[in-house]
């Protein structure tokens, strides 16, 4: 499975999740809470960067200092393998998002990540939410 589809995968998850009743709070659960600023409805993470800037060919915006944004994306260079947020129909080639309930998902390349700190779980405990033909656990530590 390509990378752009896995990410695409995780934001479906994590939107279903938290549309589901739950005990779970994600901030920003479908990457939205953030408009892409750079025309091309794709940009890579990278800090001290306002609105959209250029770094070598690829859009760069500064998603991580943004209010409400709530996760954390890794800024390694774009040469590198990194992180950012794409809309439908970009060069990351994502999958339609037709049908789906969010309008930009993560997109992650190379050895990049996408995190946040997500409370409510039950120390040691395993979790199981059940959805429409959908399990997902998740252990608390």
């Amino acid at each position: 499975m390509s990378i752009p589809l896995r990410a695409l995968l995780l934001s479906t998850i994590l939107g279903i999740a938290a549309t589901a009743q739950s005990q779970v709070n994600i901030v920003n659960f479908d990457f939205a809470a953030v408009p892409i600023a750079c025309g091309q409805d794709y940009a890579y993470q990278m800090g001290q960067v306002t609105g959209c800037a250029y770094k070598f060919v690829w859009p760069m915006q500064n998603f991580n200092s943004t209010p409400g944004f709530g996760w954390t994306l890794s800024g390694l260079l774009a040469t590198q393998g990194c992180s950012g947020l794409t809309g439908p129909n970009t060069s990351f080639l994502p999958p339609p998002f037709g049908g789906l309930p969010f309008t930009q998902a993560v997109a992650l390349e190379g050895p990049s990540f996408v995190w946040q700190n997500i409370g409510g779980f039950t120390r040691r405990k395993l979790h199981t939410q059940l959805l429409p033909g959908l399990a997902i656990r998740k252990w608390a530590i």
